[in-house]
């Protein structure tokens, strides 16, 4: 019974804010660090070409905080990645988009003439990766685990930009998600080998509690429309 109250309590307490927030005209949209990147400039476009910007609020966070914020109220929508899609009771998810992961190399590297790269042709390479918990951190880290080796990683690079541009320098070469980055000419992007490709999801996830009001539900429904032809 303890238990039960407890959740019954949490249950009204968001309620009245699910309520409060009908009142508004506002729709607060998360985007991770690897959506905001992808998504975010054609967001902006779009919702500019029908007249809503005014009505957006957006926040830029990694994956796993915006859906603690999405899941307490603090966003009513929420566009996020990660390397398999997203399972979840308490929310409505769906899949936006399908990214491949790519290997960024120098084109004076031995790498770039491969048309295809394997784990095992980064044997020994040194790696520019993301922090740890980035999502092409993550999938560096289970690329290697598939072919068994170890990452020679020598920098650890706070941006894909600050990837691409380590790489444009010949300091080593990168993962990332392909349209993540825009390479300049001293770099080339080189898909995975196909039996060993990881994608990349990206979801919009909206809480199954939110009852959007109709200027709420007309701003999701346009998030819900931009593709990448946008």
């Amino acid at each position: 019974m303890y238990i039960k109250s407890k959740q019954l309590l949490k249950d009204v307490a968001q309620m009245a804010l699910e309520v409060h927030h009908a009142n508004e005209q506002q729709v607060r949209l998360g985007f991770s660090n690897v959506a905001g990147g992808i998504w975010l400039p054609r967001v902006i476009k779009k919702f500019i070409s029908v007249d809503l910007l005014d009505q957006v609020t957006t926040t830029v966070a990694d994956s796993e905080q915006l859906l603690v914020d999405l899941r307490q109220g603090k966003l009513d929508a929420a566009v996020f990645s990660t390397l398999v899609p997203e399972r979840a009771t308490d929310l409505r998810v769906s899949i936006l988009e399908e990214h491949q992961m790519q290997v960024l190399a120098n084109v004076n590297s031995p790498l770039s003439h491969l048309k295809t790269i394997r784990a095992t042709d980064l044997q020994g390479v040194p790696i520019i990766a993301r922090p740890k918990h980035a999502l092409p951190r993550l999938a560096l880290e289970q690329y290697c685990q598939r072919g068994h080796i170890q990452p020679k990683i020598v920098y650890e690079a706070a941006t894909n930009a600050l990837v691409e541009g380590l790489v444009a320098q010949n300091v080593g070469v990168g993962v990332v998600i392909a349209d993540s980055v825009v390479l300049s000419d001293q770099v080339v992007g080189i898909p995975l080998a196909a039996q060993e490709q990881l994608h990349c999801y990206m979801q919009l996830a909206v809480r199954k509690s939110f009852l959007p009001n109709a200027n709420q539900q007309r701003c999701i429904d346009v998030l819900r429309q931009i593709r990448r032809a946008n």
